[in-house]
């Protein structure tokens, strides 16, 4: 599995430390552009990448021994049926609640469904082969790597943050049903907002 470091201080030992962990690379490549706009102006943090985490249960497990080690952990993940079960994936997405250095970024189906309501609002059920054939009809086989594409969505990021709260008040109001439940859902705002709200921290202090 992959590794990489970005460095944003020469004393480390300063800077609060922010790991990232994902189970794919295009989640990590949007957040590292998010990131570096947002984050260019600042040296006040040192931010660890992990991506390719293979399924939830290695998730957790990899949380589970290092979640001391870090000041915050950001975990973005997605539902994807082949690769968890439904009780893996809602362990993983209930993991904040027993450590508070987490905060969780989730997709279900698929991280894709993030990008999806930059431009409209869903609350209907929509599979991953839907979601992957509307990203490539929007913007081209290579959206997963394309900066230009995560900049121009940065644009329309209240929009998303605005369907994803609409979303989540939806589901409050249904019958009760477990996050692996819950197609489509979204809470890639929660790692956005934690950023953002970092930012604004370090303006007061």
């Amino acid at each position: 599995m992959g590794r990489y470091q970005t460095k944003r201080s020469n004393d480390l030992r300063k800077c609060p430390t922010i790991l990232i962990v994902s189970d794919g690379l295009t989640e990590i490549n949007y957040i590292s552009s998010f990131i570096e706009q947002e984050y260019s102006h600042t040296d006040t943090f040192r931010f660890v990448f992990h991506p390719h985490m293979e399924n939830a249960s290695k998730f957790l497990n990899y949380i589970k021994k290092v979640h001391y080690k870090y000041d915050i952990i950001l975990t973005m993940f997605a539902r994807d049926e082949k690769t968890n079960n439904a009780d893996t994936y809602n362990s993983l997405v209930f993991m904040e609640k027993q450590y508070d250095n987490i905060v969780s970024g989730y997709s279900n189906p698929c991280f894709e469904f993030w990008f999806l309501i930059h431009d409209e609002y869903r609350d209907t059920p929509i599979t991953t082969i839907e979601l992957n054939r509307i990203m490539k009809i929007k913007y081209g086989k290579n959206y997963k790597t394309n900066k230009k594409i995560f900049l121009d969505l940065g644009k329309k990021i209240e929009t998303a943050i605005q369907h994803e709260s609409r979303l989540n008040q939806h589901w409050l109001q249904q019958p009760k049903t477990s996050p692996a439940e819950r197609n489509p859902s979204s809470r890639v705002g929660n790692i956005i907002l934690k950023l953002r709200g970092l930012l604004e921290n370090e303006k007061t202090n």
